[in-house]
């Protein structure tokens, strides 16, 4: 009773018109779990027709998909005005998450890198920052609701997405305990924010 007889097909809910085209999709890493919630990314193809990379909660019990958050957003939610093109959404692909993320149990927030939006490198039909491509973003676990994000390279042209799942630590500053998310990168960076603000550290 899970899902279609056993199993989810990943190609299909992604919240777009051609739902039924059947786009390369695939899960390089298992996923993560908050409560009754299978929260995964998937690897799609990096030429300009590849998928929508949006991330996606799935009940454990039903299959049912709870949540999803759209990586290239649609019109109204958070980072669409930064899309000079408005059909973005309709069209583009990549901004996923195939590295793996890290889940903060005890304040609900998953941590999701992302990869670059696919054309990966020739960015004359992609205007803008393409958000939130190349972008650690932290959500609400349960509802998949948008927390915070730090976009580590505007419009990338060098395939330079973040290449691993982030860290959780724990830093002693002063005698102060901070809970921070360490994301490394491609260029050889460590961000490091905290965990609920997204502030900088």
């Amino acid at each position: 009773d899970f899902g279609a007889g056993g199993y989810i097909n990943l190609s299909k809910d992604l919240d777009r018109e051609d739902d039924d085209s059947n786009p390369f999709m695939i899960s390089t890493t298992p996923g993560v779990i908050y409560r009754n919630e299978l929260i995964i990314g998937s690897r799609v193809a990096e030429s300009a027709d590849g998928a929508p990379g949006h991330i996606r909660a799935y009940n454990v019990l039903t299959g049912k998909r709870d949540w999803i958050f759209h990586t290239i957003p649609h019109p109204g939610e958070i980072g669409y005005d930064t899309w000079p093109d408005k059909d973005a959404y309709k069209k583009l692909g990549g901004a996923n998450n195939w590295a793996g993320m890290s889940v903060d149990v005890d304040r609900g927030i998953v941590n999701v890198p992302t990869g670059s939006i696919s054309g990966d490198f020739y960015g004359g039909f992609r205007e803008g920052q393409n958000l939130f491509a190349n972008s650690l973003i932290a959500i609400e676990a349960s509802t998949g609701n948008y927390l915070w994000h730090f976009q580590t390279v505007h419009h990338d042209l060098w395939d330079r997405d973040l290449p691993a799942n982030p860290n959780l630590v724990t830093l002693n500053i002063e005698g102060k305990e901070i809970y921070a998310v360490a994301q490394i990168s491609k260029q050889g960076f460590i961000f490091l924010f905290d965990r609920t603000s997204g502030e900088p550290i």
